[in-house]
């Protein structure tokens, strides 16, 4: 009797302990994506955060020019009598700082293709490396856990034999 007691103790054990793996095991799962979820965000607003810090670079730049060339214009008016020839250094200074803005709007674009593609790159990579720890953890978490459960699958026998 007190035998056929340890042997039902044991597979109590043996069942208990493997949902309690099986919940653990998806515990596990659970907190990885959520993870990823985490850091996918913190990338997204990483680059949001990069694209305003030069949209705001670009803005300045915009407004140095433009006061660039009020100021030019001011001095224009000053040096230059003849009202054609002030209209149309005006008009060539406008079309100068035109293609600078959109030269400077053009540079932001680039350097944020770029960066975008790098924080995509780098997001991927990391991704990929919590992938493989997580993938390795599971494996060294399942071969523990079905050694345990084996070892008590192993007593319920021994306890079986000498039964008989």
């Amino acid at each position: 009797m007190k035998k056929q007691h340890m042997n039902e103790s044991l597979r109590v054990d043996k069942i208990h302990k493997s949902e309690m793996f099986e919940a653990d095991r998806a515990e596990m799962k659970n907190s990885h994506q959520e993870f990823k979820k985490i850091k996918t965000k913190a990338q997204e607003d990483q680059l949001a955060a990069y694209e305003v810090y030069q949209s705001n670079e670009v803005l300045e730049e915009t407004r140095l020019i433009q006061n660039r060339q009020a100021e030019k214009i001011k001095s224009m008016q000053v040096e230059i009598k003849d009202k054609d020839e002030l209209a149309r250094k005006k008009r060539e200074l406008e079309e100068k700082c035109d293609r600078e803005i959109i030269n400077k709007r053009k540079q932001l674009a680039n350097s944020q293709e770029i960066r975008r593609e790098q924080l995509v790159t780098e997001h991927k990579e990391q991704l990929k490396l919590m992938d493989q720890v997580y993938l390795k953890r599971i494996k060294e978490f399942d071969e523990t856990a079905q050694s345990e459960i084996e070892k008590l699958e192993a007593q319920i026998q021994e306890i079986g034999f000498i039964d008989n």
